[in-house]
């Protein structure tokens, strides 16, 4: 019982950290995940390594665009599965190999990650303005 929380724990924090866009959080997720993923898919894609890995790439990158969605009703790695299973039903992607699939990964988390922060800084701009307004508006009796 204490692993399984403490691997909810650590998943809660590894995605917080990728999330935040750290790239020693992103080394790891891909690293702890793409293994057990391509061995995953290797068993539902017939021993086909060069589709399961081509799989595993497509995973990883609707996960990493996903991330935020994650709410941990399920560990990581078991969700990362469910995508799997999902991207296997559908028609068979572009093979590449683990490096490009690699690349290919952190380029969309990079890409996700500069989307979040842009997201939070206009929303952090817009309560700004909004609390200048309001602090025009009590500061100004000509406007009541």
């Amino acid at each position: 019982m204490l692993r399984l929380m403490s691997a909810d724990v650590d998943d809660r924090i590894l995605v917080s950290r990728l999330l935040r866009g750290d790239e020693e959080a992103f080394s790891r997720f891909f690293e702890t995940s793409f293994e057990p993923l391509l061995d995953f898919a290797i068993g539902r894609a017939g021993g086909d390594a060069p589709a399961a890995t081509a799989v595993v790439e497509v995973t990883l990158r609707r996960a990493v665009r996903q991330l935020d969605g994650w709410r941990a009703e399920l560990p990581l790695q078991r969700w990362l599965e469910t995508k799997c299973a999902e991207t296997l039903a559908e028609p068979p992607p572009l093979r590449r190999g683990a490096a490009d699939a690699r690349a290919a990964v952190h380029a969309e988390w990079q890409e996700e990650t500069t989307r979040r922060a842009r997201k939070r800084v206009f929303t952090s701009l817009a309560v700004a303005a909004v609390l200048a307004a309001f602090v025009v508006f009590v500061n100004c009796p000509k406007l009541h």
